[in-house]
């Protein structure tokens, strides 16, 4: 009983922790007011903008899906940051980004240790 408790507990911080980086980024864009400015996105900004959707979309999907939502979450970080490498033209990381990971890390340690702890079940 005390590990399905922590890992219910694991599980609810990594949604909260999901929901305060999807909030801070929907409070960037209301600030940023990017509906006005749809018009003159370029295809990268499109792309980009795409990749924070999908680690929003990501951390939605964690709720029911773990492993579906850490996998999203990730790969939309890593595409974020390969765009951004070859819009640049240059080998240069987005390390104030990386913080965004830790919900699908989160997501995914849950994900294996639910899946332990129902084998040891059986």
């Amino acid at each position: 009983m005390k590990k399905h408790k922590r890992i219910q507990i694991l599980r609810w911080i990594a949604r909260a922790v999901g929901l305060v980086f999807v909030g801070t980024l929907l409070l960037f864009f209301i600030g940023e007011k990017i509906w006005d400015k749809m018009n003159t996105l370029t295809w990268l900004d499109i792309l980009l903008l795409l990749c924070i959707l999908f680690f929003m979309i990501g951390v939605f999907l964690g709720f029911w899906r773990e492993l579906w939502g850490g996998i999203v979450i990730i790969a939309s970080i890593f595409a974020f940051n390969i765009i951004d490498i070859i819009a640049s033209a240059s080998f240069e990381w987005q390390f104030q980004l990386w913080f965004l990971l830790i919900p699908g890390i989160l997501y995914l340690i849950n994900y294996f240790l639910s899946l332990k702890k129902q084998k040891n079940e059986e």
